[in-house]
Protein backbone atom coordinates (compact mmCIF):
# COMPACT_ATOMS: atom_id res chain seq x y z
CA UNK A 1 0.00 0.00 0.00
CA UNK A 2 1.22 3.35 -1.31
CA UNK A 3 1.73 6.60 1.57
CA UNK A 4 -0.80 8.77 0.22
CA UNK A 5 0.98 12.28 -0.27
CA UNK A 6 -0.73 15.71 0.76
CA UNK A 7 -3.06 16.55 -2.39
CA UNK A 8 -0.49 19.65 -3.73
CA UNK A 9 -3.50 22.40 -5.67
CA UNK A 10 -1.16 24.55 -7.98
CA UNK A 11 -1.69 28.48 -8.20
CA UNK A 12 -1.29 29.67 -11.13
CA UNK A 13 1.70 32.15 -11.33
CA UNK A 14 0.03 35.10 -12.09
CA UNK A 15 -2.47 35.05 -8.84
CA UNK A 16 0.32 34.14 -6.98
CA UNK A 17 2.35 36.71 -8.36
CA UNK A 18 -1.15 39.14 -8.12
CA UNK A 19 -1.04 37.57 -4.68
CA UNK A 20 2.61 38.22 -3.59
CA UNK A 21 2.83 41.49 -4.95
CA UNK A 22 -0.69 43.13 -2.73
CA UNK A 23 1.33 41.40 0.23
CA UNK A 24 4.37 43.85 -0.60
CA UNK A 25 1.98 46.64 -1.29
CA UNK A 26 0.04 46.33 1.72
CA UNK A 27 3.20 46.01 4.32
CA UNK A 28 4.13 49.42 5.10
CA UNK A 29 7.71 50.04 5.34
CA UNK A 30 9.77 48.95 8.59
CA UNK A 31 9.53 52.05 11.07
CA UNK A 32 12.61 53.28 12.38
CA UNK A 33 12.45 52.07 16.38
CA UNK A 34 12.57 54.76 18.65
CA UNK A 35 15.88 52.93 20.56
CA UNK A 36 17.77 53.31 17.33
CA UNK A 37 16.80 57.18 16.63
CA UNK A 38 18.03 57.70 20.17
CA UNK A 39 21.03 55.94 19.28
CA UNK A 40 21.15 58.38 16.28
CA UNK A 41 20.66 61.46 18.70
CA UNK A 42 23.82 60.31 21.11
CA UNK A 43 26.07 59.61 18.23
CA UNK A 44 25.08 63.15 16.45
CA UNK A 45 25.92 65.16 19.62
CA UNK A 46 29.04 63.27 20.43
CA UNK A 47 30.07 64.37 16.85
CA UNK A 48 29.01 68.08 16.94
CA UNK A 49 28.80 68.50 20.38
CA UNK A 50 26.04 69.04 22.89
CA UNK A 51 25.11 72.85 21.84
CA UNK A 52 23.71 71.45 18.76
CA UNK A 53 20.92 69.24 20.58
CA UNK A 54 18.61 71.13 17.91
CA UNK A 55 20.24 70.53 15.02
CA UNK A 56 20.95 66.88 16.28
CA UNK A 57 17.33 66.67 17.50
CA UNK A 58 15.93 67.68 14.11
CA UNK A 59 18.26 65.17 12.00
CA UNK A 60 17.44 62.24 14.11
CA UNK A 61 13.68 63.59 13.47
CA UNK A 62 13.90 63.31 9.52
CA UNK A 63 16.34 60.41 10.10
CA UNK A 64 13.42 58.45 11.13
CA UNK A 65 10.88 60.08 8.55
CA UNK A 66 13.25 59.38 5.33
CA UNK A 67 14.93 56.22 6.23
CA UNK A 68 14.42 52.37 7.20
CA UNK A 69 15.95 50.58 10.17
CA UNK A 70 19.06 49.51 7.52
CA UNK A 71 19.92 53.10 6.71
CA UNK A 72 19.79 54.48 10.07
CA UNK A 73 22.05 51.89 11.25
CA UNK A 74 24.70 52.63 8.59
CA UNK A 75 24.59 56.60 9.54
CA UNK A 76 25.02 56.08 12.84
CA UNK A 77 28.16 53.63 11.80
CA UNK A 78 29.67 56.68 9.62
CA UNK A 79 29.35 59.41 12.57
CA UNK A 80 30.76 57.09 15.19
CA UNK A 81 33.76 55.78 13.00
CA UNK A 82 33.66 57.62 8.88
CA UNK A 83 37.14 55.69 8.46
CA UNK A 84 35.35 52.23 9.28
CA UNK A 85 32.69 53.53 7.27
CA UNK A 86 34.55 54.48 3.87
CA UNK A 87 35.83 50.83 4.43
CA UNK A 88 32.62 48.86 4.86
CA UNK A 89 31.71 50.71 1.30
CA UNK A 90 35.33 50.01 -0.22
CA UNK A 91 34.65 46.18 0.48
CA UNK A 92 31.05 46.22 -0.27
CA UNK A 93 29.49 45.51 2.88
CA UNK A 94 26.73 48.79 2.57
CA UNK A 95 23.97 47.66 0.26
CA UNK A 96 23.78 49.71 -2.98
CA UNK A 97 20.31 50.59 -2.19
CA UNK A 98 21.54 52.66 1.27
CA UNK A 99 24.17 54.28 -1.00
CA UNK A 100 21.40 55.27 -4.21
CA UNK A 101 19.67 56.61 -0.88
CA UNK A 102 22.58 58.65 0.68
CA UNK A 103 22.66 61.95 -1.09
CA UNK A 104 18.67 62.43 -1.02
CA UNK A 105 18.83 61.96 2.90
CA UNK A 106 21.77 64.54 3.26
CA UNK A 107 19.32 66.61 0.98
CA UNK A 108 16.12 66.06 2.49
CA UNK A 109 17.20 66.57 6.08
CA UNK A 110 19.45 69.39 5.92
CA UNK A 111 16.81 71.34 3.95
CA UNK A 112 14.45 71.10 6.96
CA UNK A 113 17.03 70.81 9.60
CA UNK A 114 20.07 73.44 8.46
CA UNK A 115 19.01 77.29 8.28
CA UNK A 116 19.44 78.72 5.07
CA UNK A 117 22.41 80.89 4.71
CA UNK A 118 21.39 84.66 6.03
CA UNK A 119 24.87 86.29 4.37
CA UNK A 120 24.37 87.95 0.99
CA UNK A 121 27.63 88.13 -1.23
Amino acid sequence: MKDKMPMFVPIPRPALALGLFVLAAAAPALPVQAATQEEFLAACLEVAGEDNIDLCTCKAEQAAQLVDAEMMDFIIIRMKDPAAFSEMVKAGDVPGKVIAKWPFYVRDSNGVCLAPDSEEG
